[in-house]
């Protein structure tokens, strides 16, 4: 088995974190669509927490 180049390595990873990225954004707006802007509001403080622990 080949061992990912180092420019392969930041490509792979940075596609995942914009998949992870993306799939709190799309999970986060489902929730709020279900709960309301009241209800809601809570769960987007979640999705900016999550935002910022993946680009650490």
């Amino acid at each position: 088995m080949r061992a990912l180049a180092p420019g392969q390595l930041f490509i792979v990873g940075l596609l995942l974190k914009m998949a992870m990225t993306a799939a709190i954004a799309v999970a986060a707006s489902m929730v709020v669509e279900r709960s309301g802007p009241f209800g809601g509001a809570p769960d987007q403080v979640f999705v900016a927490c999550a935002s910022l622990a993946l680009s650490a």
